[in-house]
């Protein structure tokens, strides 16, 4: 039973909110062009070795303030994580002190 649950979740999500490759390819040329317009509007010419570095930078950097914010996420993530921990691990301590102290 749980097998088929676990099929039928699995279509749903394949059928709801998977991209297929064409849509993924063509979210990433919409990707380029944009960042390619961006650098036309800064004045480099089309087609030329200027231009392509201006993509090439932009998606760079682009791709590093991504792995900085995903880092930053997963640094709050385990710090919210570790207090919870220790929190928890307090509020255990108090439990069994007061148990200890209702029952001498």
């Amino acid at each position: 039973m749980r097998w088929k649950t676990l099929t039928a979740g699995t279509c749903i999500a394949v059928l709801c909110g998977c991209p297929t490759p064409e849509e993924q390819a063509a979210e990433h040329a919409r990707y380029i062009e944009e960042i390619r317009q961006g650098c036309l509007s800064y004045g480099f010419a089309p087609n030329t070795p200027e231009l392509a570095s201006c993509v090439e930078a932009t998606i760079q950097t682009e791709n590093l303030m991504r792995q900085r914010e995903f880092e930053r996420m997963r640094w709050e993530s385990q710090q919210a994580f570790e207090t919870f921990k220790r929190q928890s691990e307090e509020s255990e301590y108090r439990r069994q002190m007061e148990s200890q102290h209702d029952h001498p």
